[in-house]
């Protein structure tokens, strides 16, 4: 019996643990392999945490709240604009 490739879907042999057309696992378990590994390797890097104060208990960390950053709001100079145009051409359509 053959295996049959996910990726390219060519037949290879039994033995095979790679597709020997596109390189690509055969095997469920190394293609999961594969991909955990992928994934931790594009996992963002968490920063280490400091060392926890007082006698070792779980109520030493302390909670920080996360900084709440203001996102910079657009000038509405440009609607104004928009909207005067828009009051002008209406006029100018409607008084002839």
């Amino acid at each position: 019996m053959s295996k049959r490739c996910p990726d390219c879907h060519r037949l290879n042999d039994d033995g095979r643990i790679y597709c020997a057309f596109c390189g690509e696992p055969l095997d469920n378990n190394v293609r999961m392999i594969k991909s955990l590994e992928k994934e931790i390797s594009a996992a963002p890097r968490e920063p280490a945490q400091s060392a926890p104060r007082g006698d070792g208990g779980d109520d030493d960390y302390e909670y920080i709240p996360p900084v709440k950053t203001r996102q910079k709001k657009g000038s509405a100079v440009p609607w104004l604009i928009l909207l005067a145009a828009a009051a002008i051409a209406l006029w100018f359509f409607l008084s002839r």
